[in-house]
């Protein structure tokens, strides 16, 4: 959201709208149908199998999401007036103007 401009975020939260209410509703209403050919039971376990295969491999995929292999560093000034050093972070105009973050 924060990278959509104040006229665009309308646009995109119909289109997480409409993208969430067809994920859900399109399996119910697939599965509702084969109730009548397969059975509820048959078709309960299937739906649940399929819905925690498809949480298995979420849950693989975002723990195998690279993390960076290290944050720029900035010198920060201390209480004591010593330099220490801490990891930058993006800032929210930097990423929303398309800039790379620590890059001027």
């Amino acid at each position: 959201m924060s990278l959509a401009g104040p006229t665009e975020r309308a646009d995109l939260f119909a289109a997480v709208y409409i993208v969430s209410y067809l994920a859900f509703s399109v399996p119910a209403v697939l599965a509702g149908i084969a109730v009548s050919s397969l059975g509820l039971r048959t078709v309960t376990m299937v739906y649940g199998a399929v819905v925690i295969v498809l949480a298995l491999l979420a849950a693989i995929r975002g723990a195998a999401v690279r993390r960076p292999a290290h944050m720029p560093l900035t010198a920060v000034a201390s209480s004591e007036g010593l330099a220490a050093v801490a990891p930058s972070r993006p800032v929210a105009a930097d990423v929303a103007g398309g800039r790379e973050p620590g890059r001027q």
